[in-house]
């Protein structure tokens, strides 16, 4: 089974899910493996096909799966059956459909997957620096505890894999901009008077255990430290692809035998 799965999402029944990283597809370099972004300059028919891959491990039917324009910001917005696939631009999506598959691309920023002891919603959000010091976490807990009246409390969450805390240098204006939101300095390690080493999902999560989920799962895996697994926009200054995180309200397949189940590739 292509990507990683979070023990607390694996536990609600009627949600699928999968943190998929570079492992599995059929771009070339420098994007090589399972690239979903059509704007690095890979072919869209390769990237077409990784995506009905990854439709293929959530259960998903195609066009069935929709990915924000990512904007490094703190919209977040509901996705219905009249969602135009290809024009949402938020850092945030969910829904209460069934059967339709939300996502978000990475390359070092944290991806966010959430839902509730129910499996009412699912929820899939972007949080690079910049969107989880402005609080995208909590905008989007916000949003859609307001139009579901589903309580922080009954929320789980998972944090996939990003950058990790021995690799991500900052300025000092991402500590200072951090500790707007919540006393960052636990998160900060000073290696010189303007830089030092911040822990983005580590900041995540004690912010998402301050809105009062109190189940938040952290799944291995540093983008910059392993790219044969993941792409690292940093690691490999933008010259990489996007992996994707994706959830939805859907019967996962059962596990099968990669090589015998997988559409084929394009030649």
């Amino acid at each position: 089974m292509l990507g990683q799965r979070a023990t607390c999402l694996s536990a609600i029944a009627g949600v699928s899910h999968g943190f998929f990283g570079r492992v599995g597809g059929t771009s070339p370099q420098p994007w090589s493996g399972l690239n979903t972004s059509f704007t690095v300059m890979d072919s869209p028919a390769r990237v077409n096909e990784n995506l009905a891959r990854i439709r293929f491990q959530i259960g998903l039917a195609p066009k069935a799966l929709i990915a924000p324009q990512q904007v490094h910001g703190c919209e977040i917005v509901e996705v219905n059956d009249d969602t135009p696939m290809d024009d949402v631009q938020a850092d945030a999506v969910f829904t209460t459909k069934e059967n339709i598959g939300i996502a978000v691309r990475t390359a070092d920023c944290a991806p966010i997957l959430m839902t509730d002891h129910d499996g009412s919603f699912v929820a899939a959000v972007h949080a690079g620096w910049r969107g989880a010091v402005a609080d995208i976490m909590g905008v989007s807990v916000s949003a859609i505890s307001s139009r579901l009246n589903v309580p922080a409390s009954k929320m789980v969450a998972a944090i996939g894999p990003c950058i990790g805390a021995e690799q991500f240098q900052v300025g000092r204006e991402v500590l200072d901009a951090a500790n707007q939101l919540l006393p960052a300095e636990q998160f900060y390690v000073e290696q010189t008077e303007e830089r030092g080493l911040f822990d983005l999902r580590a900041f995540i999560q004690k912010r998402l255990h301050d809105l009062g989920i109190a189940q938040v799962e952290q799944i291995p895996g540093c983008t910059y430290s392993d790219i044969e697994t993941y792409f690292s926009h940093r690691k490999e200054q933008g010259n990489t692809g996007r992996q994707m995180s994706v959830i939805a309200l859907c019967q996962a397949p059962e596990p099968v035998q990669e090589q015998m189940k997988l559409p084929e590739p394009i030649i």
